[in-house]
């Protein structure tokens, strides 16, 4: 772990006030963003990175609504990668029951879908203290936690117009392994944190 002094600001993204009869589907997938801060001796915070989580209430929105599982996780495109944890049945498949050796009883889902933290402060344990403190204080009312390993050094090639000062603090480009062995790398990274790979895809998944 980290001895810096992390802060972490986070923003959801929920409606409210909406009557049941009305509610779009979307409001069950509520986007949570996040940003890191870190501490200085002089009390002023820099900036270290940002987040992106989903938690989706599929519980809920199978009550009130006709939308499956597989239905409203395909609504946004960073959550339809995790439509194949659920069968035919609308609950979790027997794969992810032997993955996790335990049948859950709830279906909503907590999502990691970003974690990027700048070059300045890699390898000095903010991702896990970022994953871990969001699980806590947004995962509540999710058994499962889920996420899609994808080394973000990849996106280094991608063309971009005119690079943010985010992405320009990320230096992608300065990674010097392969992406084959920093998919292995990230993979070990997340299965201490207790994440177990589920199909061949990168999905991994793990007991709140």
């Amino acid at each position: 772990m980290t001895d810096l002094l992390p802060s972490i600001q986070y923003k959801t993204n929920k409606s409210i006030n909406a009557e049941d009869s009305y509610r779009d589907p979307e409001d069950w997938i509520v986007q949570i963003q996040a940003e890191i801060f870190v501490l200085s001796e002089d009390d002023h915070e820099t900036y270290a990175g940002k987040c992106n989580f989903y938690f989706v209430d599929i519980e809920t929105c199978c009550a009130l609504s006709d939308y499956d599982p597989s239905s409203l996780l395909d609504i946004e495109s960073p959550t339809s990668f995790f439509i194949d944890l659920f069968d035919d049945t609308n609950y979790f498949s027997e794969e992810v029951e032997q993955v996790l050796q335990t049948e859950p009883h709830l279906r909503n889902l907590f999502i990691i879908d970003r974690v990027e933290i700048i070059h300045k402060f890699r390898g000095k344990g903010l991702s896990e203290l970022a994953i871990l403190d969001a699980i806590n204080l947004h995962g509540m009312q999710a058994q499962v936690v889920a996420l899609k390993s994808y080394p973000l050094q990849m996106e280094a090639s991608y063309p971009r117009l005119e690079p943010s000062v985010h992405n320009k603090l990320m230096a992608l480009d300065t990674f010097t392994c392969s992406n084959e062995d920093a998919t292995h790398k990230l993979g070990l990274f997340y299965e201490k944190l207790g994440f177990k790979f589920i199909g061949n895809e990168g999905i991994m998944i793990k007991l709140r």
